[in-house]
């Protein structure tokens, strides 16, 4: 959301929160953030002149819902670094299949999300490019175990009007982000191994230069 844009809850609550999951789970390396009020589905539009409501203590917000985003590009390792990122869709429909694939420790999880926030759309993709062949799989953000269908060398999943999922085909990636969510502004070991690495070049470079 732009000063440029409408609010994206002017259009609907439903609406918003699609996109919001849409720009979390399809990001480079984790990278998201948004306009403050999108939490509160603030509706009036942005004036950089001006100070437009926030809608600030709203009772329908997302502000759960962010905190989940946000946890799981904080922990699961299909939101770091050397990450390879695949749209998988087939057929026709207002949809993306994304895969997400972690290079060096082979996790993997399909985004899914319904572009259309008032009707419902058939995803599908096919499971060959996928290297994923299990119907059964788990929603990394309800934590509700998810069934797949199988059609004409295709799987596929009928979402919601402004559906996303985030799902995985491994049922330990539920416990790992549940443990994680109970430790608020809590650093992932990435992270921390991240700034001591830097701090150590930092060291290096003092003592021996560029």
């Amino acid at each position: 959301e732009t000063h440029d844009n409408l609010r994206l809850a002017a259009r609907s609550p439903q609406y918003a929160r699609m996109r919001t999951a849409l720009c979390a789970l399809c990001s480079q390396q984790g990278a998201f953030g948004f306009a403050n009020g999108v939490e509160w589905f603030a509706t009036e539009k942005i004036d950089v002149h001006g100070a437009a409501s926030l809608n600030w203590g709203a009772k329908e917000n997302q502000i759960d819902f962010i905190q989940r985003l946000n946890t799981l590009l904080k922990i699961h390792p299909a939101f770091f670094d050397q990450t390879e990122l695949k749209l998988m869709q087939k057929g026709s429909g207002n949809f993306i299949a994304l895969l997400r694939h972690h290079v060096p420790s082979g996790k993997k999880l399909m985004i899914l999300a319904n572009l259309d926030a008032e009707d419902h759309t058939n995803a599908a993709w096919d499971p060959s490019r996928t290297g994923w062949s299990s119907l059964k799989c788990w929603d990394l953000i309800t934590e509700k175990t998810v069934t797949l269908t199988a059609t004409k060398a295709l799987y596929g999943y009928r979402l919601k009007p402004g559906q996303v999922l985030c799902l995985s085909n491994e049922p330990d990636d539920i416990d790992l982000i549940s443990k994680t969510k109970m430790k608020d502004f809590a650093l992932s070991l990435r992270i921390q191994k991240q700034r001591l690495r830097a701090k150590a070049l930092d060291v290096f470079r003092f003592f021996h230069g560029l």
